[in-house]
């Protein structure tokens, strides 16, 4: 604990100005210690109050107070400068992320392959045909034909062999109308019959060629006549033909053709002693009418 006289020593301590004048009153509280400070200078005069639990401390405090009454400047110059806040350390720079490695190139998928066209014919297609009519040239005069024609195929195509009969046909001679010859034909043939079909399918319509072969048999005929023995010729012929078919049920059509046989073969008969009495013509055309058994299509 300081005395009165070192308290004032300690205020006086700073004090160099002769001018000013400072004087304080030290009292004991319960809290510590009270200094009633007066400071007088030539120009004005200030009192403060000072309290400290701490003698020295409150020494101190009274010297500071009269050394800042004194020349504020200069104590203020003596203090150490303040420390600012130290500057906030630049942030590093973000490291620069590392380029991407580039994307393997990805080889071009393989085009594939046209897949080939496939044709639609529809189901498979198979039947017979019966058909009968009128056949000229191939024998003397016109006459009943009949003929049986079983085929396959497709819608738009059928493959048919045809088995025919041209009933017997008579040829007699000019200077005795009783003696003559008997003449029928047998023929077989195989025909490609393309299908020209309407949008409805209802209707179609072959157009068919191909090639026959058979025979003329001819025997002779009466009372004159000495060898009634029967005589056959080949017979062959290309066959051109266009028809119609109508379905009128699941597993019928009506059809109708007409043909035209171009003779490649021209078989001839006659009676010893009368000549030649018939010789097939180039040209035989036939009209048929008749009635096809098909595999069960759709009625459109």
């Amino acid at each position: 604990m300081l005395s009165g006289a070192e308290v004032v020593d300690e205020v006086s301590a700073p004090v160099a100005e002769p001018d000013l004048v400072a004087t304080g009153t030290l009292t004991l509280s319960e809290d510590g210690y009270g200094l009633s400070l007066t400071i007088a200078s030539a120009t004005h005069t200030q009192v403060r109050q000072l309290e400290a639990a701490d003698c020295a401390v409150l020494a101190r405090a009274a010297a500071l107070v009269v050394v800042v009454a004194l020349d504020p400047v200069q104590v203020a110059a003596r203090m150490p400068e303040p420390r600012g806040e130290p500057e906030p350390e630049p942030e590093p720079e973000p490291e620069p992320e590392p380029e991407p490695e580039p994307e393997p190139e990805l080889e071009p998928e393989p085009k594939p392959e046209p897949e080939p066209v496939l044709l639609d014919f529809g189901p498979l297609e198979y039947g017979v045909g019966l058909g009968v009519g009128v056949s000229g040239f191939a024998l003397p005069g016109a006459g009943p034909a009949i003929e049986l024609s079983p085929f396959v195929g497709v819608r738009r195509l059928h493959g048919r062999l045809v088995a025919q009969y041209r009933a017997p046909r008579n040829e007699a001679l000019d200077t005795n109308a009783d003696a003559g010859v008997r003449l029928q034909l047998v023929a077989g043939g195989a025909r490609v019959c393309p299908n020209v079909m309407p949008k409805d399918g209802r209707v179609r319509v072959p157009l068919c060629a191909g090639l026959d072969f058979g025979a003329v048999i001819g025997s002779g005929r009466g009372a004159d006549v000495r060898n009634k023995g029967n005589a056959t010729s080949f017979w062959s012929a290309v066959a051109l033909e266009a028809g119609v078919s109508v379905q009128v049920a699941r597993w019928v059509s009506l059809t109708g053709a007409f043909e035209a046989g171009i003779a490649l073969s021209r078989p001839s008969f006659g009676l010893q002693g009368g000549g030649i009495l018939h010789e097939s013509a180039r040209f035989s055309p036939r009209g048929t009418v008749g009635i096809q058994f098909h595999r069960p299509r759709p009625v459109p």
